[in-house]
């Protein structure tokens, strides 16, 4: 398995800087006139189809696959 164990030796930092992606990305949604919470469902959805019988299926090297009834949200 190529996963990697990060964030443990500052857990406060690690989640701050994660939040605040969060903020500059919705930030810049909005800037652009998006309807920041309609994009994400569109994107939860299409990740979800990831997923079958409720686990996802990995690439060689660890990385989550798209699943055979993956797309791609439109915006």
């Amino acid at each position: 398995s190529a996963q990697v164990e990060v964030g443990r030796k500052n857990e406060a930092a690690f989640c701050d800087s994660l939040l605040d992606q969060r903020v500059t990305g919705t930030g810049l949604l909005k800037m652009r006139g998006a309807n920041v919470a309609e994009s994400v469902a569109r994107v939860d959805v299409a990740n979800l189809t990831k997923f079958v019988d409720g686990k996802p299926l990995y690439k060689e090297g660890g990385k989550i696959a798209k699943g055979p009834n993956f797309w791609n949200p439109e915006f």
